[in-house]
């Protein structure tokens, strides 16, 4: 008997397509709302969220009594924590480590960005002023990374090939123990102390009640003068306030930011004005092939639940990720 698979995707989406590589074990039916899905919702197994409002999640699930598992195409999963989800026993599962590489880059070309200075040469070619100046390495900076997920592995295992050194803080530290890409591990309350260790301070964890403005006013302060903050993670895990402050006054040397609080970026934020600012517009998982990899994932996951055997990616719904 095949899957009854629901997908809520607007019906041109370019992914879509790839569904036809399961119908040997799916039964697909597309629509863009709760009302153009309804027929099938009594007898559905499986709900791909792919694109649309959130609030068209939780009508399909309550009118889904067969329903036995939700696939995320995104990462954060917040959106669509309702209490049909979470008090239920349906699976939740998202499409985590599908953007670590292309964030842990994103991060390393932060990283390069201030450490390299190159601002600096911009400037001085608009000007035609040939200056030599010192730069920095990242051999033997220090990378803290807040929220030791996917992301984090990625960026350690890369800042190992850079010769840092790498501090991980995580909700249980004893996950890590005998990681070859991280050197030491740090529990939530020692959040401060990544703080003011870190040369470059990556925020990759998920937004939970846990982490919201997690960064805020007494962390930021801990950090070095020198210190760079990362955020690949979400805009509401630092206290943006207290970051433009921090900025504005240059107590710390800069900050990356694919995330921010309001996205898109009101006009009449002063982030913009910011010059020890390297702002993206949540772009920089965005890579040429992001849609179709996140679908692969969704389809390899999917012939997984077809053969009975455990999906990836289950998220914790109480925790939120």
């Amino acid at each position: 008997m095949k899957t009854k698979l629901l997908v809520l995707s607007g019906p041109n989406n370019p992914q879509l397509p790839a569904l036809r590589e399961v119908d040997d074990i799916a039964e697909i039916h597309i629509g863009s709302s709760f009302e153009e899905l309804s027929p099938w919702a009594a007898e559905a197994d499986v709900l791909l969220y792919w694109e649309g409002l959130a609030s068209h999640i939780d009508t399909i699930v309550r009118h889904s009594p067969k329903l036995q598992w939700v696939h995320s195409k995104s990462v954060g999963i917040n959106p669509i924590l309702f209490p049909s989800i979470v008090e239920s026993e349906i699976l939740l599962s998202n499409s985590r480590g599908v953007y670590a590489s292309s964030l842990s880059e994103f991060a390393f070309c932060g990283m390069l960005f201030f450490s390299k200075d190159l601002s600096r040469m911009n400037r001085n070619k608009a000007m035609k002023r040939w200056e030599q100046f010192d730069l920095d390495e990242l051999r033997g900076a220090t990378l803290g990374i807040f929220g030791y997920g996917e992301i984090g592995k990625e960026t350690a295992k890369k800042a190992k090939a850079f010769g840092m050194n790498v501090i991980a803080l995580r909700r249980n530290p004893e996950k890590s123990a005998g990681s070859e890409w991280i050197d030491e591990t740090l529990s939530p309350d020692q959040k401060k102390e990544l703080c003011a260790r870190s040369d470059y301070l990556l925020i990759c964890s998920a937004l939970t009640a846990e982490t919201e403005k997690a960064i805020g006013r007494e962390e930021l302060a801990a950090m070095k003068p020198s210190g760079v903050l990362i955020n690949v993670g979400r805009g509401a895990i630092i206290d943006e306030e207290c970051l433009v402050e921090c900025l504005r006054e240059k107590r710390i040397r800069g900050a990356v930011l694919d995330v921010v609080s309001v996205e898109p970026l009101p006009i009449d934020s002063p982030i913009w004005e910011l010059e020890n600012v390297l702002l993206s517009p949540h772009t920089a998982d965005h890579t040429r092939t992001w849609k179709d990899d996140t679908m692969n994932f969704f389809l390899a996951n999917l012939r997984r639940f077809a053969r009975g055997e455990q999906v990836l990616n289950i998220c914790d719904k109480r925790l939120g990720y």
